[in-house]
């Protein structure tokens, strides 16, 4: 994971700790878990903490994550995957040179 500081706050790239917001919403950890207990602990505690909403969770595998951070100056699925495949990709937020590596 990894917290990036923005203009209207923290924003947390989950990449592989969350694969889909349902695993998040509804407390299912993913199948292959070496200690399910620590993943919900990180669901319920650590991911909201490091973030003010939880919008700010950005997710690796979700398809939602295209519908929910479009590409700046793109419209619909089909735009959105045109821009990942062109670099474009970017959330609807300016992400700031600050990038740190959130502590285990």
């Amino acid at each position: 994971m990894v917290r990036v500081a923005t203009a209207r706050g923290p924003l947390v790239l989950a990449s592989d700790a969350v694969h889909f917001y349902a695993n998040l919403e509804a407390r299912h950890v993913f199948a292959v878990t070496h200690d399910p207990d620590h993943l919900l602990e990180v669901y319920d505690r650590r991911l909201p903490g490091l973030v003010d909403e939880p919008a700010d969770i950005v997710l690796g595998h979700d398809p939602l994550v295209l519908a929910r951070y479009r590409a700046r100056g793109v419209r619909g699925p089909r735009g959105a995957r045109r821009a990942a495949e062109a670099g474009r990709l970017a959330p609807t937020v300016d992400v700031e040179a600050a990038v740190g590596l959130i502590p285990g």
